[in-house]
């Protein structure tokens, strides 16, 4: 899956799973401000991704400056890209 479908994906859970159901979100669009997460919603969040994803650390302590949908995105897709790369060199 390329960057774009990984956002995609991404972003139709983060709506789906949000508290607040937002008319429009961007990626400028705030986790807990516009969508009502909190930081119970957030690990669930977290751990839906890693389930539909195949990966492990979306919700580690480098996910504490996740606050914006873009934020979520960009994480799953360096966390995929690393795997990737672990996946040619293990």
């Amino acid at each position: 899956m390329d960057d774009d479908g990984v956002r995609a994906r991404a972003r139709a859970a983060v709506i789906e799973m949000a508290p607040i159901q937002a008319v429009e979100v961007t990626g400028d669009t705030e986790l807990a401000a516009d969508l009502g997460y909190d930081s119970l919603g957030l690990v669930h969040l977290a751990s839906i991704l890693e389930e539909e994803f195949g990966i492990t650390g979306a919700a580690d302590e480098d996910a504490i400056g996740v606050e914006t949908v873009a934020d979520v995105e960009e994480r799953l897709v360096r966390l995929l890209s690393e795997r990737a790369i672990e996946g040619r060199h293990g």
